[in-house]
């Protein structure tokens, strides 16, 4: 089959059948509280808003993107969202948390379309409920377990949701997108 294009590729993603992964994605959903549900009333601007910058040495940095994910048996983004679940675990006293996780969103084999060569910007947006406890071992597995878990690495929740009508209401306040080195 030759490239389709993006009009034709979003076509056979609204015809797709993704009904049942609605029980999946309204289980995420409930699984978590709003991180920011007792944020008071402001002006909500960005000259409210303050940066963080942190550093890494390169020893931190090559354990990171080398020596962890090799010993895990893992990704990258894996070992991001672990840490980023322990973070917001350790500084909002939850143990777990809602955040968007944006993929790339070509995700050909679900929909038995090649869109190797189609123009666009393709993605897909999806929460996952991020655990903040347990050892850093447990941490990793788990977040690695559950990312693997996705349905269809999470096309089919905004499918569900923008193209069939779904209620699937995403209180997620956190987005992540790992775009790689």
């Amino acid at each position: 089959e030759t490239s389709l294009s993006f009009p034709a590729w979003t076509a056979r993603l609204a015809a797709h059948d993704f009904s049942g992964q609605a029980e999946y994605w309204t289980e995420v959903l409930a699984s978590t509280e709003p991180l920011f549900d007792d944020v008071p009333a402001g002006t909500n601007t960005v000259a409210d808003t303050a940066i963080e910058t942190v550093t890494l040495s390169r020893a931190e940095t090559e354990a990171l993107l080398q020596r962890v994910p090799s010993v895990f048996r893992t990704q990258v983004n894996d070992v991001l969202l672990a840490a980023l679940g322990r973070a917001l675990g350790e500084w909002s006293g939850r143990d777990r948390i809602l955040v968007d996780v944006e993929g790339h969103g070509r995700e050909e084999a679900v929909i038995g379309a090649d869109v190797s060569r189609t123009v666009g910007w393709f993605t897909s947006i999806y929460p996952v409920a991020l655990g903040s406890s347990g050892d850093w071992r447990e941490q990793i597995r788990s977040t690695k377990e559950m990312l693997r878990a996705v349905p269809d690495r999470g096309i089919g929740f905004g499918a569900l949701r923008h193209l069939h009508g779904a209620d699937l209401a995403d209180p997620a306040q956190i987005s992540f997108n790992y775009l790689g080195r």
